[in-house]
């Protein structure tokens, strides 16, 4: 069970991965109609993709920057109340899963197992998708886009700062 619950706590424990997973949420709940939960679903199986490449091919080093740019991009697409065709959407989805996928997989300490890790992660992944749908929608449903927007440029900007090595 200790394997699991590292998975769990792992997106917790780095402030590019918590941030990303909260957008990935919030900007999920700006999508129209009952799509919302189609982004992070694709998000969280191509997770599950990426941690299995990451796992085998041990690629993930690059990827700290890729993860930050996908932090700026979602905090970017919040900020700019952006909603795209949901094609799009769950494809940009995907592809920032694959970048945070690799690094996890990549990740995985030795002598943890794998899919026991990869179980408590999706678990968290997921469980912070529907935190962040649920500030998303909330905040929707209060009208405050000023908020959305705020909210979406801090996130953007705390992943300039990832990138910079600041934070």
């Amino acid at each position: 069970m200790h394997n699991a619950i590292d998975g769990l706590t792992h997106p917790l424990t780095g402030l590019d991965h918590l941030l990303a997973m909260v957008a990935v949420g919030v900007w999920a709940a700006l999508q129209p109609g009952r799509r919302v939960w189609l982004v992070p679903l694709t998000f969280v199986s191509m997770l599950v993709v990426g941690m299995t490449v990451g796992r085998f091919t041990g690629a993930g080093s690059i990827n700290e920057l890729l993860i930050a740019l996908s932090v700026i991009a979602v905090g970017g697409l919040i900020a700019s109340r952006r909603s795209l065709s949901i094609v799009w959407a769950c494809a940009t989805a995907g592809v920032f899963a694959m970048f945070h996928g690799l690094s996890h997989g990549a990740e995985i300490p030795a002598g943890v197992s794998a899919w026991q890790f990869g179980l408590g992660m999706v678990v968290s992944t997921a469980l912070l998708h529907a935190a962040g749908v649920l500030i998303g929608s909330g905040v929707r449903r209060s009208g405050s886009v000023s908020l959305l927007r705020l909210g979406g440029a801090a996130i953007a900007a705390c992943g300039v700062l990832i990138a910079m090595g600041a934070m």
